[in-house]
């Protein structure tokens, strides 16, 4: 069985102003499946390489900055 992960639930890390507005070394740090079951390591890797991941990421990180 297949599990969503909740989008909500995604934090990141290394938002550098100095980088805006690309954000290119910005990286997702926790995340949860929809059963609030966390995300590993490698599975966060493989989201923030993702190309969902790299754009809920980008938004995430402009809206922290704004």
């Amino acid at each position: 069985m297949k599990y969503l992960i909740n989008l909500n639930s995604i934090r990141i890390a290394d938002v550098d102003m100095e980088d805006a507005f690309d954000f290119s070394d910005a990286f997702a740090t926790y995340g949860e499946f929809e059963d609030g079951t966390s995300l590993t390591d490698s599975q966060l890797d493989d989201f923030t390489d993702s190309e969902l991941g790299q754009s809920l990421i980008h938004r995430l990180a402009v809206e922290s900055v704004c």
